[in-house]
């Protein structure tokens, strides 16, 4: 137990958001469609289980392996990782929303601060040192472009000078780093096989950027159909990552980059098919939903048996 704890990764706080942006996609159909069921609330529970065994063992990490936790913040790659926290703090705000408001806003305010400080600290260490370009890969994304995130629930809890705010932020540096990544995979050298699946958060940027635009403005103008257009054609080019991953690489915990960047693709249709009430809309957002159930529900079901057989420490 105590080398299993030691060895768990901050990159595991993906399943958290992935878990979370289900339940959000979950509730957005179940809204829609006015269903009597509510398997959002399934997954809002898991997520908030999940996250909460992960803080506990992640704290005890820090005591009892203290040099471990130092050496993920240090590390350029596994730092960005860290982001997922407080991305996941953001989820579960909008998750708790018709919950408990009070609940809602406390993760939101968590999320927030947490995001700024991490967004700050990493933009200020990349200006103050230079990195090898073999260390860039679409995790980097993760603190600076996860300002994105704030827009999940912030037009909802009134916030809307600093949901802007944070958008802005969000949007700007997605299209920067979305090109820096793609110089390096195309001119310089592939991403490496144990990182194939953060591929995925390449689409992050336009996924979760188009809900954001749409809650702001509630409209469905040209940007967002170049945001859903660019969404939905990276995830085309990207989707057979899914099929050829087992080929590329055994599992293992980085595959939960899939999740999230698939069920904020779902949360981009659900809202896109809001603005435009037509089936080729429905059949898309329906078939997207299903995928991402069925990708996350698998990786949750991997990960679990990983660690019934007490192979977490090796994944």
């Amino acid at each position: 137990m105590r080398k299993s704890i030691e060895k768990i990764p901050v990159s595991l706080f993906g399943a958290v958001m992935s878990l979370s942006g289900l339940s959000i996609a979950w509730k957005q159909e179940e809204s829609y469609y006015q269903y009597n069921f509510h398997i959002s609330y399934f997954f809002v529970i898991i997520a908030t289980l999940t996250i909460i065994i992960l803080l506990i063992s992640y704290l005890i990490k820090y005591f009892i392996a203290k040099e471990n936790v130092l050496a993920e913040f240090s590390n350029p790659v596994t730092l960005n990782f860290y982001g997922t926290i407080p991305i996941s703090f953001l989820l579960l705000s909008n998750s708790f929303f018709e919950i408990n408001y009070t609940l809602s806003l406390c993760c939101w305010i968590i999320g927030l601060i947490l995001i700024s400080i991490l967004a700050y600290y990493c933009f200020y260490k990349w200006l103050n040192s230079s990195h090898p370009i073999s260390t860039l890969n679409p995790g980097w994304m993760i603190p600076i472009v996860g300002t994105l995130d704030v827009a999940v629930s912030g037009i909802k809890l009134n916030f809307h000078y600093t949901t802007l705010f944070f958008t802005g932020i969000g949007l700007i540096f997605g299209f920067v780093f979305f090109t820096l990544i793609l110089y390096r995979i195309v001119f310089i050298e592939p991403i490496p096989f144990k990182l194939q699946p953060s591929f995925f958060i390449l689409t992050a940027p336009f996924t979760v950027g188009l809900s954001g635009y749409l809650d702001i403005y509630h409209n469905y103008d040209f940007f967002s159909h170049a945001l859903f257009s660019i969404s939905i054609f990276l995830l085309l080019v990207i989707i057979g990552k899914i099929l050829l991953i087992k080929d590329c690489c055994p599992f293992m915990l980085t595959w939960w980059a899939v999740g999230f960047p698939i069920a904020a693709f779902v949360n981009a249709c659900e809202k896109s098919f809001y603005f435009n009430q037509n089936f080729y809309f429905a059949l898309l957002t329906r078939t997207a939903l299903i995928f991402a159930t069925g990708v996350i529900v698998f990786l949750a079901c991997l990960t679990i048996y990983k660690i019934i057989k007490g192979e977490l420490s090796k994944l």
